[in-house]
């Protein structure tokens, strides 16, 4: 699909997806910020050389030791493993809700009354006299 005029009212989608279109965004967008952090460290290799505080070719002559390795290794591994795992990752949601809360709400689902959090979002919850018999009959 080529773009003929300038976009007014919404951004186009080139896949039937929008969300293809957003996770294309998001790769490009890493992709460009990769290229500038490689465009720095060139820069500051090339400054380096330059001003005599490295030999050309030192960088990539590098050879890291046995405990830089290991360093270099496990951060390998821990972004490797961190990106990998979005391709596996459960639609269940990760929570750690404490469990009384749970009881609470599922309590209320059984029972068919509303259960809200305080205003604050950390005070008590408000439990009505038939919910507090019934979580006194299950706890």
């Amino acid at each position: 699909m080529a773009i003929k005029q300038p976009v007014t009212v919404r951004e186009p989608y080139f896949f039937s997806e929008p969300m293809t279109d957003r996770l294309l965004g998001a790769v490009m967008a890493l992709a460009s910020e990769v290229h500038a952090l490689r465009e720095r460290s060139r820069t500051l290799e090339d400054l380096l050389v330059a001003r005599g505080a490295l030999a050309a070719g030192e960088v990539e002559a590098f050879v890291p030791d046995a405990t830089q390795r290991a360093a270099r290794d496990a951060d390998l591994k821990a972004i490797v493993t961190r990106v990998m795992s979005e391709f596996s990752r459960s639609e269940v949601p990760q929570s750690h809700i404490d469990e009384r809360v749970i009881d609470i709400a599922r309590l209320s689902n059984e029972l068919d009354l509303p259960v809200t959090a305080a205003a604050d979002g950390i005070g008590a919850l408000p439990v009505s006299p038939t919910l507090e018999a019934a979580v006194g009959r299950h706890g």
